[in-house]
């Protein structure tokens, strides 16, 4: 009788401690799949400081998302630099240094087409 319940007591022993372990691996797999998420989510969202040294929250986005807006902005940036011309040598040149890092090969090719033909020279008039 005695032996019965030694035995039926290691049983209940064995069967908590059994419990208790897949319990506490079920709590470390949930808790390590909120703390990931969540670290996810945090690394999306940034500070931005404005000018008068304020924080500013700025939330991260997919690159696909901004493309046509970044193509568009380029793009006009590029034709503001090349096409606004002043009556002056030194800020002529200055914009075409500053459109040529925004072109490829070809765009510089024509640029130097054009510079050859005299269209980016001041003429004096007299």
């Amino acid at each position: 009788m005695i032996i019965k319940n030694i035995e039926a007591k290691i049983r209940l022993a064995t069967f908590i401690a059994g419990a208790s372990l897949i319990a506490a691996l079920l709590m470390v797999v949930a808790v390590s799949f909120f703390a990931y998420k969540q670290v996810g989510n945090a690394r999306k969202s940034v500070y931005i400081l404005d000018a008068n040294n304020v924080p500013m929250s700025a939330n991260q986005t997919d690159v696909e998302v901004n493309r046509p807006i970044e193509y568009r902005t380029h793009i006009n940036s590029f034709h503001s630099l090349f096409f606004t011309l002043a009556p002056d040598d030194k800020f002529i040149e200055y914009q075409m240094k500053k459109a040529m890092y925004l072109i490829d090969e070809s765009g510089a090719l024509q640029y130097n087409n054009l510079r050859e033909k005299g269209i980016f020279q001041l003429r004096a008039i007299i």
